[in-house]
């Protein structure tokens, strides 16, 4: 899988970003409500849902905004979304509209990212694929089931496709009926993830699949979305109840993969004999970082200190 780097985020690996989406339908409204997306410190990105803006003042305000968001976020990653009523949004213009609408947003130069739906055929995912990366935009390939959940072999078709569509990520949505849906959307994430092209989003919507979007990091999601005020999909949690549930989980997958590396090393090992003697180990060595293959010879004699001489497999 190719990760993606976008400024100082890696996107496909680790812990899952936080995205806030910005949902308001008027200019002064939707600066105040990035500036509380900024505030609250735990999101790494937002996304701004052009759909829900107020149609009739959206082509004389689109790069004002798009700049004003730009300034606003500083480092944040902002994602740019026109998602169409077909796939759970407002959007109603034809596939000419939605494409000379992404290019207008796209010369901005202010996306970090766009949102181009599958289901607008091959030819304007090629084209906006194409436009958005002449001008070092990412693009995100979507699909959204708004009314069920596919069976898992369509599940898995649909997410290869999107991982083949030529965007930088793929994203999958779909709505449970029942408790199992939910577990069908996890294994084909996690079936997926060693396979794919692409660093994958995926969740299950609604208040039955909220469990989806904080075990991301387990089966293989790297975004979920969080609110502060209003939800632009069923089923998104407040960033005060996402935020450290993610870190929580972030935190002990860590925790074990140091525990599997201490157990895999040798038992004279000069690294392990300093990592069981330390009670503040990770000052000594970063062993989150450390793979089978790492030689003591390249590392400080003392075990400790900065580990930029290490070598990794």
């Amino acid at each position: 899988m190719k990760l993606v780097k976008i400024r100082e985020y890696v996107i496909g690996e680790g812990k899952p970003l936080i995205c806030l989406p910005l949902t308001a339908d008027h200019m002064s409204a939707l600066f105040k409500e990035t500036q509380e997306a900024v505030t609250a410190n735990h999101a790494q990105m937002v996304e701004w849902r052009v759909d829900l803006y107020r149609p009739e003042e959206l082509m004389n305000d689109l790069e004002e905004i798009l700049h004003g968001l730009r300034k606003r976020i500083g480092s944040m990653l902002l994602l740019v979304t026109i998602r169409t009523v077909a796939e759970g949004g407002r959007f109603n213009g034809n596939s000419e509209a939605y494409v000379s609408l992404y290019h207008r947003i796209i010369q901005t130069g202010a996306a970090d990212l766009i949102d181009i739906e599958l289901s607008q055929g091959n030819t304007v995912m090629q084209e906006l694929n194409r436009a958005a990366h002449e001008q070092g935009c990412h693009t995100i390939a979507s699909c959204h089931y708004f009314t069920h959940t596919p069976a898992l072999k369509e599940m898995c078709t649909c997410i290869n496709n999107l991982s083949s569509s030529g965007a930088d990520i793929a994203k999958l949505a779909v709505m449970p009926k029942e408790p199992m849906d939910v577990l069908y959307l996890l294994q084909a994430s996690a079936q997926m993830k060693a396979c794919l092209r692409t660093p994958l989003i995926s969740m299950s919507m609604g208040v039955m699949g909220c469990v989806s979007r904080l075990c991301g990091e387990i089966f293989g999601s790297c975004v979920t979305f969080a609110v502060q005020a209003n939800e632009s999909a069923p089923g998104q949690m407040k960033l005060a109840v996402v935020a450290p549930v993610i870190e929580a989980i972030h935190e002990g997958i860590v925790k074990q993969q140091t525990e599997k590396n201490l157990r895999d090393m040798p038992k004279d090992s000069k690294i392990k004999k300093v990592l069981c003697s330390k009670t503040k180990w990770k000052e000594e060595f970063d062993v989150s970082n450390y793979k089978k293959g790492t030689t003591e010879s390249n590392c400080h004699e003392n075990g400790g200190g900065s580990t930029s001489g290490c070598k990794k497999s």
